[in-house]
């Protein structure tokens, strides 16, 4: 007996679900898991745009042919791991350490300008747009000089500021994303005002709905999403919204199968910009710390996009977007297979599967090492081992972000 992967129109009536692999919010039960008993459940599953579930054959009936969780799993992380092994285009600007000195700041200001501009939305004020436009000027121009610096930053988290923080590092990701496609500059910026402002609708709705941390009842759902529509009634006044912009905040919860919201787009009827904000919206939500749970690491989220890509998202973005962060983004703490940990410093051209790292631990010995940097791309290095794993943040002691900061002269 073992949790099988199932496409939900391979259900029946005596099958036991055993996790949906979507948000929770997004399922139709009340539970996280549920007994097929009639056709009626099976149809609502499909009506909410669920195309895949894990059965447990102990607890009901099987499917023969499926593949185990362990098969799904191990077949989508070989293709992740395929498509972040191409080369990619050397970075042409500022080096990892000469940006992260700007980058902090800049991150700094904008999680305190989004804080405000949250703040004055919800007490019915309007957004300062004044204040805005250096601040989308900074981020663009910084990214655009080394996009691994301010990347790297969306890994410290304030789990009580999700709202604020999300809206930062969805603004940093799709004009990272931006400059991967090859996006100009001045498009990117109108883009990153969108990606700023993408749920400043969530304003409007109720504290008591926006911050619970249990399943929403189907009303409260409805009442949540209803977040897209209040954007827009808030935008109107504001002439900073082009339709780029507009395009990051009204299309960002649109699935390419038609089953987003809010007027159900499908497919082509969705932007290229639309498809880009879904993809990274999710991404980030999927890996934030937030009060009643622990982000996922960046690793398993790309898989979960790719997974979900074949049904929810555009699969050449998603394919672009993995190329774009990488499976070991910066900030990332991962263990060699020789016994040395190390903090991600930024890809290499050979892909980021074999980035460069800071080695800063020897878990052999159990003990610190003086900090040295190693390109994974140079074959020489391999001496230390490949890449065996990812490390939660504080393992071992370590604080991935103090290492990549140490001796900047730079605070968070």
């Amino acid at each position: 007996m073992a949790i099988k992967k199932v496409k939900t129109k391979l259900l029946r009536p005596g099958m036991f679900v055993d996790r949906f692999d979507r948000n929770w919010l997004e399922t139709p039960f009340f539970t996280k898991s549920v007994m097929i008993k009639n056709d009626g459940m099976i149809t609502k599953i499909l009506e909410m745009g669920i195309h895949e579930v894990f059965i447990d054959t102990a607890k009901g009936d099987d499917v023969s042919d499926a593949p185990t969780l362990e098969e799904a799993h191990a077949e989508s992380t070989k293709s992740v791991q395929k498509i972040a092994a191409e080369p990619v285009a050397p970075i042409v600007g500022a080096t990892f350490v000469e940006e992260i000195k700007r980058a902090v700041p800049i991150r700094n200001e904008a999680v305190k300008v989004m804080t405000t501009a949250m703040r004055s939305i919800r007490d019915g004020q309007k957004v300062d747009q004044n204040s805005m436009a250096p601040l989308v000027d900074d981020l663009v121009e910084s990214i655009y000089n080394n996009s691994n610096a301010m990347l790297c930053l969306n890994r410290i988290r304030d789990r009580d500021s999700y709202t604020f923080q999300h809206s930062v590092s969805v603004c940093t990701l799709t004009t990272a994303f931006g400059k991967h496609l090859n996006l100009p500059k001045n498009a990117s910026k109108h883009i990153a005002v969108g990606a700023l402002l993408h749920d400043l609708g969530k304003m409007y709705i109720p504290n008591e709905v926006l911050n619970k941390p249990d399943k929403l009842t189907p009303a409260e759902f409805d009442i949540m999403k209803s977040h897209v529509l209040q954007a827009k009634k808030a935008f109107k006044d504001y002439d900073s919204i082009t339709a780029a912009a507009e395009s990051v905040i009204m299309q960002h919860h649109e699935k390419y199968d038609g089953s987003g919201y809010p007027y159900r787009l499908k497919g082509e009827e969705i932007s290229q910009i639309g498809l880009m904000g879904a993809i990274v919206d999710v991404y980030d939500a999927l890996t934030a710390d937030r009060v009643y749970h622990a982000g996922m690491s960046p690793t398993e989220a790309l898989r979960k996009l790719y997974d979900w890509g074949k049904y929810h998202f555009k699969m050449e973005l998603v394919e672009q977007f993995i190329k774009c962060v990488g499976i070991y983004p910066s900030g990332t703490l991962v263990a060699l297979t020789g016994g040395f940990v190390g903090v991600v410093l930024e890809p290499s051209t050979k892909g980021s599967i074999r980035p460069k790292i800071r080695i800063v631990f020897d878990s052999k010995k159990t003990l610190s090492v003086k900090p040295f940097d190693l390109d994974l791309s140079d074959d020489n290095n391999l001496v230390y081992g490949e890449i065996t794993r990812v490390e939660k943040p504080g393992a071992f002691g370590i604080n991935p972000m103090e290492h990549l900061l140490q001796g900047l002269g730079v605070g968070l």
